[in-house]
């Protein structure tokens, strides 16, 4: 079965179903109008990194990496 090659995406539905909600179409989108990084943002609704900071706070786009 080495013909084919699976890849799995997972998205944090609640994330996207939010920003939908709010009228967005794409989280690049949702991350220019908010003034986010949207690297990061990509990242936190990929799962690849936490919300949070270190501090257990919500991550802002003023805080230190």
């Amino acid at each position: 079965m080495e013909d084919y090659r699976v890849k799995i995406t997972i998205r944090n539905e609640r994330l996207l179903a939010a920003m939908e909600g709010m009228g967005y179409r794409s989280v690049a989108e949702f991350s220019r109008n908010q003034g986010l990084d949207s690297v990061k943002v990509r990242e936190i609704v990929s799962g690849k990194i936490t919300p949070l900071d270190k501090d257990c706070l919500l991550y802002t786009s003023d805080a230190a990496d």
